[in-house]
């Protein structure tokens, strides 16, 4: 493994920068290598700021629901519109979030293998999109760590894969044997969580819900008002409330 030496003054110390092959960087002392120049710094810093706002989309757009609701007299209610827009947006962005995990995994040096590489990314997703509809804020909270924690990983740790160790991952990669199940389940894992969550949730319990917290509000209500003997009605005799 080759090594090339970068150093940099700071505090009136020499400091370097050892550059492995696999661009992995390691701070050791020595006097002889390449100057660490603005370009480097510019060149992180868009790297920093870019993958960030990326990992900000993707964490985003996966914790909440993404069917769109609108309130009507009835409840809350999917308009047609909106829910073909759905189904139709669903399979591109599971596409692009599978993507964007499985690129983590593929050029950050670890030790997943490639069977890990396929299995990960989906059951990331699976995770993140049902706790979407049962816990939105651990889904939030999920969904905002994990990408964000890999790249921070992958860039501040700045380990990546060689050029071969891609290539045999890649050829390894297109001899595995997936089941059927796993992308449909990937892909349509949302529509069934949707609908569950739309006919079982917003339809039906939640109504159900919000009746039987009512019944027990006032339930609650003609217990204590039996219990007192009647509701004290007090008169205003000094005018206080504006009233004559």
């Amino acid at each position: 493994m080759g090594v090339r030496m970068g150093r940099t003054r700071i505090g009136g110390k020499v400091h370097s920068l050892r550059l492995s092959s696999r661009g992995h960087y390691d701070a050791c002392v020595s006097t002889d290598g390449l100057e660490v120049n603005f370009g480097q710094v510019l060149f992180f810093a868009l790297l920093i700021g870019i993958t960030a706002w990326i990992s900000f989309l993707i964490y985003r757009a996966m914790d909440h629901p993404r069917l769109v609701l609108h309130e009507t007299p009835e409840g809350l209610r999917a308009d047609p519109v909106d829910v073909v827009k759905y189904v139709l947006s669903m399979p591109i962005l599971i596409a692009l979030w599978w993507c964007f995990f499985f690129a983590v995994f593929l050029f950050g040096e670890n030790h997943i293998n490639v069977i890990q590489l396929f299995v990960f990314p989906s059951a990331l997703i699976l995770s993140i999109r049902a706790l979407a509809f049962i816990s939105p804020v651990t889904a939030r909270e999920l969904g905002k760590v994990l990408p964000v924690a890999l790249v921070a990983f992958l860039i501040l740790d700045g380990d990546l894969r060689s050029e071969a160790e891609l290539t045999e991952m890649i050829d390894n990669a297109s001899q595995v044997d997936s089941d059927y199940l796993v992308i449909p389940m990937v892909l349509f894992a949302d529509y069934v969580f949707t609908v569950i969550w739309y006919w079982g949730w917003i339809r039906w319990g939640q109504p159900q819900w919000v009746a039987w917290q009512q019944e027990r509000k006032a339930w609650s209500v003609e217990k204590v008002t039996h219990d007192d003997g009647g509701v004290a009605v007090l008169t205003d005799t000094d005018g206080a409330d504006g009233r004559t």
